[in-house]
């Protein structure tokens, strides 16, 4: 098999290493034994645990208390990024029906006050209708714009999924009317969807 020749060490979740989460912990297990009562990443919880068995996998020693210092910490910026809590302001680049699956969760668990603003950019190629279902059932109002390079889908391509909403020459033009109803501390929360290289604008 190709990773004898290459040397790799096969880990395969639910078999060399496998994890199990409730509401307030989550327990880790593989061949050197079981992690208990782990703090709930900020990160996805399928991200922390890969990289978690890819850790003890590696015989790097790394003592419990800076693996569990290191999950509570731990941030994926552009990753349900928080950016500020008042107003509410989330940051995702979440860009397939998974990564929105995970995000419209995390939304969900989190108290709604008032009405959810979505500035939203996509590339073409990906599965924008799957995509944006998932969050539709968490989104009150739509602020489409389009993302620079070929790729990138435009405004009046997102509102084809979405039957409402408003467009916007850029993702900076679609936020800018947002911050400004945010700061007017009208009760609601604003999420930006956009791809990890277009979350560096200001």
């Amino acid at each position: 098999m190709w990773r004898r020749k290459k040397g790799a060490l096969l880990q395969r979740r639910g078999v060399e290493w496998n994890y199990s989460v409730t509401d307030h912990d989550w327990t880790f297990s593989d061949a050197h034994g079981t992690l208990e009562n782990l703090p709930l990443p900020l990160v996805p919880q399928p991200n922390a645990a890969t990289a978690l068995a890819a850790l003890r996998a590696s015989g790097l020693e790394v003592s419990e208390n800076a693996i569990r210092d290191g999950i509570a910490s731990a941030i994926l910026p552009g990753r349900f990024q928080i950016v500020s809590e008042s107003p509410r302001v989330i940051f995702d680049v979440a860009h397939n029906p998974h990564a929105a699956e995970y995000l419209t969760g995390r939304m969900k668990a989190l108290p709604k006050n008032g009405r959810v603003l979505a500035v939203i950019g996509m590339l073409h190629d990906k599965d924008i209708a799957g995509t944006l279902a998932w969050l539709k059932s968490v989104v009150d109002d739509w602020y489409c714009a389009p993302l620079e390079g070929p790729r990138g889908a435009t405004a009046e391509q997102l509102l084809e999924h979405l039957g409402n909403g408003k467009s916007f020459d850029s993702v900076a033009q679609a936020w800018m009317p947002q911050w400004r109803t945010l700061k007017r501390k009208i009760p609601c929360w604003c999420v930006v969807r956009s791809t990890r290289s277009h979350m560096s604008w200001k």
